[in-house]
């Protein structure tokens, strides 16, 4: 850690390091198993992404403070309600390599108690780079018209890596991890980052 960072920056990054340690080994894990095995796709190729996730990390930039995932809402530390993302989609291969994509997200409470409406409701427009075996980086902006269940509008930019590798049949499973950063149009002052592991894959049309 360089020594050069403020004190509150450079705590968060201990307490990220400390968090993610498990997480990035079992991502690793699952990514060196599918090394030998590579999803192909062709130019013109069309797929239907089905993939859920939740957030198991957030750090407020503006009030400087973290949260884990909500296994202990209101303990220090954890959040305050645990939610579930899913992302249904289409995608096109415009090369072999590149792959446009539109999913959406709809976000639902689970717990303590599910919200009369959804709390993120968003389109993500995203490119897909297949770099190496069976891993993809992804760049995704992305458009919340709904957030924290109110007509709130949000912009976030994600990054995406993924492994995936063939099921069969068309189909392809993977393991993400996503970052995305969240702020406000109207209100910049107000930033969160997070940590986002997303499982699911595509199905080839």
């Amino acid at each position: 850690m360089p020594k050069c960072l403020p004190g509150p920056i450079s705590s968060w990054f201990k307490a990220l390091e400390i968090r993610l340690m498990p997480l990035m080994a079992c991502a690793a894990a699952i990514a060196c198993g599918a090394l030998p095995i590579e999803a192909r796709a062709d130019s013109g190729d069309v797929t239907m992404p089905m993939n859920v996730g939740t957030n198991v990390y957030q750090y407020n930039i503006t009030k400087q403070r973290s949260s884990a995932i909500a296994l202990n809402p209101g303990q220090a530390g954890s959040a305050d309600g645990f939610a579930v993302s899913e992302f249904p989609g289409i995608g096109y291969f415009v090369t072999d390599r590149i792959r446009l994509g539109m999913p959406l997200q709809f976000t639902e409470a689970v717990f303590p108690v599910p919200a009369p409406n959804l709390p993120h409701f968003g389109s993500l427009p995203q490119i897909n780079a297949h770099f190496w075996g069976p891993l993809t980086a992804s760049l995704v902006p992305s458009f919340y018209p709904v957030f924290d269940g109110v007509s709130n509008f949000h912009f976030a930019l994600q990054g995406v890596l993924t492994a995936g590798f063939p099921l069969g049949q068309g189909f392809t499973g993977t393991v993400s991890l996503e970052i995305p950063w969240f702020f406000r149009i109207s209100a910049l002052t107000y930033e969160t980052v997070g940590i986002t592991p997303i499982i699911g894959g595509p199905y080839k049309i």
